[in-house]
């Protein structure tokens, strides 16, 4: 009964701590928290620690030194109280744990664990998408005519990739919307699709990364309402060119 308290008491102290790194979608009973850090020595290649442990979950954990595959382990850590060192690398901590050899039934505490975490380790690199990002991130209004509106653009490669953005006699498009507020909706008016030409400064219609092209191009007024009053750009709306960034390549310009 008393290890049932401790474990209420324990659950409760958990979720009223902000800092706690958890992964909640693998938890199918197995689950350690660890808690009250504290260095006990440090140099350039490693660090020692002071923690306490707790079985926060449903089922007994039994650690024999090596990662607990199935049911996977979920280990919650007091990140704020983790030393300067090892912030943003919490992966080290829950390595060093699951190396550790220890049995805790559900409710129970292990008041001291010392662990001694290899600064100089490094875990396998996630790999991240290599593509184009582009974003439309300037766009006003030249002039404005009783049935035309003049309107300068610019269109910035935001990835780590370039894109291309014209091939052959194939490019890309503009649509253009009136619209009531400030966003596109289902319930935009299309001003006019405009084909956009090749600018000079593309070099075989590649735009590298980092860069940022621009255009001048002119729309009808004639969709144009009182009630849709403000002009929606949307940069290549069928996605012909691929990038990591959907949903940047709209501009709304107010009135």
């Amino acid at each position: 009964m008393r290890s049932v308290y401790i474990w209420l008491g324990l659950l409760w102290g958990l979720l009223t701590v902000p800092s706690l790194v958890i992964a909640q979608a693998d938890y199918q009973g197995l689950r350690l928290a660890v808690f009250g850090f504290e260095t006990l020595r440090q140099n350039n290649s490693r660090i020692t620690l002071r923690c306490q442990v707790a079985n926060t979950g449903r089922l007994p954990v039994a650690l024999q030194g090596k990662p607990l595959l199935f049911p996977p382990l979920v280990i919650e850590l007091d990140t704020l109280q983790l030393p300067e060192v090892l912030r943003g690398q919490p992966a080290l901590v829950e390595r060093a744990v699951q190396q550790e050899r220890m049995r805790l039934a559900p409710g129970e505490i292990r008041a001291e664990l010392v662990l001694t975490i290899n600064l100089r380790d490094t875990l396998p690199a996630v790999a991240l998408p290599v593509c184009a990002d582009l974003v439309l991130d300037t766009a006003y209004l030249v002039r404005q005519e009783e049935q035309r509106l003049t309107v300068w653009f610019q269109l910035r490669n935001m990835g780590a990739y370039p894109a291309r953005l014209f091939a052959g006699n194939t490019g890309v498009v503009l649509n253009t919307y009136f619209v009531s507020g400030t966003k596109l909706t289902r319930g935009a008016i299309l001003a006019e699709q405009i084909p956009l030409r090749v600018p000079r400064e593309l070099a075989n219609g590649i735009l590298p990364a980092g860069k940022s092209v621009h255009w001048q191009v002119e729309v009808s007024t004639k969709n144009r309402t009182r009630f849709s009053p403000h002009l929606a750009l949307e940069f290549d709306p069928l996605q012909t060119v691929p990038d990591c960034g959907a949903g940047k390549r709209v501009w709304v310009i107010g009135e």
